[in-house]
């Protein structure tokens, strides 16, 4: 068993650095919370130790967490001071970060998820647990795009973030060509495509590129692309929320994975 201990003011202080990306990037370390989202840390995730409120540890079995890893039990006051929420749920698990390659996500049928400056967090989060549930090998996130570690990034995943590996800080032109370079095609989500999702064959090696939500992808990523992806829309609407036009197309790839033939 491991031990229980109060949370004191100073570490709490010492933990506040892990709200933002320097300090994450720093230390190797993030925060998970909520209750849901702890549940889902793979039992090979390396948790250094949970920080729970005393009005947690008054309503929940501590010892199944005992279990896992030290816990640091604050007052409501304290523990609301590292919260991210509006409604803090009390628990929150304070984890290595694990580092991903890109080069580690190909094989033969891979479907990818790139995301090119796509800096909103909920979208990214939103993205990963899209891509984990329609069976993405991986999410390339490249320079620009919100940190995977960032705490509204795993709450907006759902717990996701765990099951499915995501490549942070690439390089986009050097993303693409190196995907490129090894037969995977890359199919650009863009308001001038010729393509519509249907007729484009997806169950071949594919990589869905999605861009920043004001400005789509750019044009040196966008000329790399094989096929420009136009997704239908009503003549009045303007553009898809960039979280919606990637859960589209993912689900349409994982629709032809597992539902019918291969496109003609």
């Amino acid at each position: 068993m491991y031990m229980v201990r109060a949370a004191s003011q100073s570490f709490i202080k010492k933990n506040l650095p892990l709200l933002g990306k320097k300090g994450r990037d720093e230390s190797g370390l993030f925060i998970a919370e909520g209750e849901k989202i702890v549940s889902e840390i793979p039992a090979d995730w390396h948790i250094i130790y949970f920080i729970i409120s005393e009005g947690f540890a008054q309503k929940h079995n501590i010892p199944s967490y005992e279990s896992v890893a030290d816990i640091y039990i604050a007052s409501d006051r304290l523990y609301e001071k590292l919260s991210g929420t509006v409604t803090p749920q009390g628990i929150m698990a304070v984890c290595e970060k694990k580092h991903a390659a890109m080069e580690g996500f190909m094989g033969e049928g891979c479907l990818l998820l790139l995301c090119e400056d796509l800096a909103d967090p909920g979208n990214v989060g939103a993205l990963i647990r899209t891509a984990a549930a329609a069976g993405a090998t991986g999410v390339i996130l490249t320079k620009g795009s919100a940190d995977p570690y960032n705490p509204k990034v795993i709450r907006a995943s759902a717990g996701s973030f765990f099951h499915i590996p995501c490549a942070e800080g690439v390089d986009s032109q050097y993303a693409a060509g190196y995907l490129k370079e090894r037969n995977i095609t890359l199919a650009a989500a863009h308001l001038k495509g010729a393509v519509i999702p249907y007729d484009a064959d997806m169950t071949k090696a594919f990589c869905i590129m999605i861009g920043n939500e004001a400005r789509g992808l750019s044009n040196g990523i966008s000329a790399l692309a094989d096929i420009l992806i136009r997704i239908p829309m009503n003549a009045e609407t303007e553009s898809l929320n960039a979280a919606a036009a990637g859960s589209i197309l993912l689900y349409e790839a994982f629709r032809q994975r597992t539902v019918i033939k291969p496109c003609q």
